[in-house]
């Protein structure tokens, strides 16, 4: 196998090697790099010209290689590998390992890989770390009333109360709405919003082109939005990539009624819902509560004096500024 960057007139075999992988996600795609405005670039291992596994190094918001924002799973990808276990795993190691090899140029190499990628061994043996962190994922959502079915009893008094207090949900909300709840909730937490107005403006105006993203709104009689939220999809999984709540009006659940109604709605277009995770305790305990499937994922990076450095800094900043 021989490792090589691709050009850009390769990568739709790439994008087509990304919808057959086990790893792959929309995260993965070409069209959606190119969204989120990072320069990036393909390393891949071919075998008589098909990949075999391959890495999407881009650079985040401070330039280092790792995921930037809205691209929750990178990290390596396989081509999917059939026979018995055994062999299965052979080739899986083999591929990973000649990846690792040709990646020692990547001093900053930091990401949060897919949740099916299970074997980071290859990187341990060759001086990487690795933190899991948990997703929840529902699972066969097509079947959406076995999905609802499955929620806790919890769930469906909430939505009951957001009905009540006469909660609707509207789709394809003006951009400017959505930011503006958006930016609430992080002001609430005693920070600022990540991301500018301009930066969603483009990635939304080039993601609805391709018609991968919905974000979606729950607003009262008086169209004041309570809540708001967004996901990305492809034919297998949607992914709740933002979600936020009006500090100013009283709490009538009305969170509870869009992610339900924002699953139903992906149980048309996806087979899986990710709610991309969170280690926060309320975060988690509210996803607990929709039924999916509690799902580990790794976090590698390459253990050096940057890394730890940058890991140390950035956890320092995060408990000064917001006691976590």
């Amino acid at each position: 196998m021989e490792f090589c960057f691709l050009s850009r007139d390769q990568y739709k075999k790439w994008n087509n090697f990304v919808d057959i992988s086990p790893q792959g996600s929309i995260f993965a795609k070409t069209f959606y790099l190119d969204a989120i405005g990072f320069r990036y670039k393909i390393g891949v291992l071919l075998k008589k010209d098909i990949i075999q596994g391959g890495i999407v190094f881009i650079r985040n918001e401070i330039y280092l290689y790792s995921n930037p924002l809205f691209a929750k799973y990178l990290g390596v990808l396989l081509r999917p590998i059939d026979g018995k276990y055994v062999n299965r795993l052979n080739t899986e190691k083999k591929i990973i390992e000649l990846l690792v090899l040709n990646i020692k140029w990547c001093k900053s190499f930091d990401y949060t890989f897919h949740p099916q990628f299970n074997n980071w061994l290859p990187f341990y043996w060759n001086g990487y770390r690795q933190v899991t962190r948990y997703t929840y994922r529902i699972y066969n959502i097509e079947k959406y009333d076995e999905v609802y079915a499955n929620m806790h009893s919890r769930v469906r008094k909430n939505i009951r109360k957001a009905e009540k207090n006469n909660i609707r949900i509207q789709y394809d909300i003006p951009l400017e709405d959505f930011y503006k709840v958006n930016r609430l909730t992080y002001e609430r937490q005693g920070g600022a919003i990540p991301y500018s107005f301009a930066f969603l403006k483009k990635y939304y105006n080039s993601l609805i082109k391709e018609k991968v993203i919905r974000l979606l709104g729950a607003v009262d009689d008086k169209n004041c939005y309570h809540a708001v939220c967004g996901i990305v999809y492809d034919k297998n999984s949607s992914y709740f990539i933002l979600n936020g709540s009006n500090p100013n009006v009283k709490n009538v659940e009305a969170n509870t009624l869009l992610v339900v109604n924002t699953i139903k709605y992906a149980s048309k277009v996806s087979k899986i819902f990710d709610f991309e995770g969170s280690m926060i305790k309320p975060i988690e305990s509210f996803y607990r509560g929709f039924g999916g499937v509690l799902t580990p994922y790794y976090n590698i990076w390459k253990g050096n004096a940057l890394n730890t450095f940058k890991r140390f800094a950035i956890k320092s900043y995060k408990k000064a500024k917001y006691g976590k």
